[in-house]
């Protein structure tokens, strides 16, 4: 009858690589900035950070600097948080 659990084929792989789209910055990002949604676009190929995982990135802040068009590091979802969601810091 199968598995409820879902998972990628062997032969999958490739494809979802090659059509799949990750995370990349959209303009430059330096060290210390707060990344928002403006510094992020989605573009394939899909072998970065996934898409999906965009939103988990605003609000965090750049631990290295990215250039434009360049994949965010799988390391960015471990980045320190802030508590702005849009990637605007508290003038305060």
């Amino acid at each position: 009858m199968g598995s409820a659990e879902k998972r990628v084929a062997d032969a999958e792989v490739p494809v979802r690589v090659r059509l799949g789209k990750s995370v990349v910055a959209a303009r430059h990002i330096p060290a210390g900035a707060i990344v928002s949604g403006e510094m992020l676009t989605a573009k394939s190929p899909g072998d970065g950070i996934p898409a999906n995982h965009l939103a988990e990135l605003i609000g965090r802040v750049a631990a290295v600097e990215v250039l434009p068009d360049t994949l965010l590091p799988h390391t960015a979802l471990s980045w320190e948080h802030t508590q702005a969601r849009d990637g605007v810091g508290s003038s305060a």
